[in-house]
């Protein structure tokens, strides 16, 4: 072992009895982040997380994957200012998945769609700014395969049930019953009449389980709240 005093250096030797080595193990916090310095964890992080953000844009409300997507991404971008990236093709990642968002819209799925494809390719191809780093074009092929059937297979099957809720006032919906879409803890979605909503419990429970019938009694910013539906039991006569 060689150690520097002033501008001199000199070596040390300790016996085998002398020295005691020990490992430390990272905590949670440091192996998260030390995952965050690879690169293809971070490109993946990226796209997860902002096509989780896009998704929230189609939702009532801002839900679970709005909250894991700002995770994702702020880890995301703390990968960003530790590795060498080329920001222009971050930019056309980023971009790539923003037209996948206003194609899903409009539901164009023509000449955007491709557009999105060859941006979000692209900058995913060039998004290192050394060649040690380049992503595999496995990994970019496989994610942007995965990113196109996601916004246009997944997300056209949620915008016709938000397309129901547009012409329609929530406090029409008072009275009316409906199932539990996603997990009510106690905000969540629930479904009626082929209409995705945002809603929020206020029960006596904790959280309701998908699939649970409830019943909308009001109404909080085009949030409903929703209560456990009870049946009557006819009398006996």
């Amino acid at each position: 072992m060689s150690v520097a005093v002033g501008s001199q250096e000199h070596e040390l030797r300790f016996r085998g009895d002398q020295v005691t080595v020990r490992f430390h193990g990272l905590g949670l916090v440091r192996r998260l982040l030390h995952a965050a310095t690879t690169g293809p964890f971070i490109y993946l992080l990226l796209t997860v997380g902002l096509s989780m953000l896009l998704f929230e844009v189609f939702q009532p409300g801002f839900g679970p994957a709005g909250y894991a997507g700002l995770f994702a991404v702020a880890i995301g971008v703390f990968g960003l200012m530790v590795l060498p990236v080329s920001w222009w093709a971050v930019a056309f990642t980023v971009a790539g998945l923003v037209l996948y968002a206003i194609d899903t819209a409009l539901a164009g799925f023509g000449s955007m769609t491709l557009a999105a494809t060859v941006v979000f390719a692209y900058g995913s191809t060039q998004f290192y700014a050394s060649d040690v780093l380049a992503l595999s074009l496995w990994l970019v092929g496989g994610t942007t395969t995965a990113v196109c059937f996601f916004f246009v297979f997944v997300m056209t099957s949620v915008l016709p049930t938000q397309a129901g809720t547009a012409n329609i006032n929530a406090g029409e919906v008072v009275g009316q019953t409906g199932v539990v879409r996603s997990v009510l803890d106690p905000t969540g979605d629930i479904l009626i009449d082929g209409a995705l909503w945002r809603a929020r419990w206020t029960g006596n429970a904790q959280r309701v389980e998908v699939g649970t019938p409830v019943r909308v009694h009001a109404v909080d910013e085009h949030i409903l709240l929703v209560e456990p539906l009870r049946y009557s039991t006819p009398t006996r006569r």
